[in-house]
């Protein structure tokens, strides 16, 4: 449900901090940040985002932020080698003067997967929310293949190839995309030539003199 009334003073949003499956935080200290869009605090699991910005809408401001918490859940996920939490909508809450009114809506759509892992120590601090790292479709596109390989879904050398032929077609060239994703050229390369040439008659991308079992 949302809100027409164009004239609001502060507007809340509310999420739930997930953890998955068999993950666990212990008793994490309370963290507070500050974006240009919002300003936020994550207490017992609940984040807050006071937005700054007037919206004449609910659905505007959640908008407004959906990439954010999906960076954010990215983001912990490659410092932690595993998908640790995601975000789910609670409510908005909108004040204006004496005014308060707490506005319920559906679960926010996650495009996370659940994963079977083995159990995890606790962990015992929130994972800091992204401040450079943006969940844009071209980090989608790559998340979604590598998250198939960790499923075991997909074969670690053609999820390889799938994203360093991404990159290549979305840069142009290998050392362009060294460049601007300050990443050794050097690394790229290998990473092409390995999944390339590289595999078994089970795992290889195609069948080449070079092709041999990884090591």
């Amino acid at each position: 449900m949302d809100t027409q009334d164009p004239h609001v003073k502060k507007l809340l949003l509310r999420y739930e901090l997930q953890p998955n499956e068999k993950e666990t935080f212990n008793n994490p200290p309370p963290i507070e940040f500050e974006r240009e869009e919002l300003t936020g605090e994550l207490v017992d699991n609940v984040l807050t985002c006071e937005m700054k910005d007037h919206y004449s809408t609910v659905g505007s401001a959640h908008q407004k932020i959906e990439d954010f918490l999906r960076a954010w859940e990215i983001d912990a996920a490659l410092q932690h080698s595993r998908i640790i939490f995601k975000f789910v909508y609670l409510n908005a809450e909108l004040i204006d003067g004496p005014k308060q009114i707490t506005i319920s809506g559906p679960n926010r759509a996650s495009k996370t997967f659940t994963l079977t892992v083995n159990p995890a120590p606790p962990i015992c601090n929130y994972p800091e929310p992204p401040t450079l790292f943006n969940a844009d479709p071209d980090v989608e596109t790559l998340w979604y293949r590598y998250e198939l390989y960790k499923k075991q879904r997909e074969e670690l050398l053609p999820m390889a190839y799938f994203c360093i032929s991404f990159v290549k077609y979305s840069f142009g060239k290998i050392d362009k995309a060294s460049k601007s994703l300050n990443i050794s050229n050097s690394v790229l390369e290998k990473i092409k030539d390995i999944s390339s040439n590289r595999g078994d008659h089970k795992t290889a991308r195609k069948i080449t003199k070079q092709a041999a079992l990884i090591l």
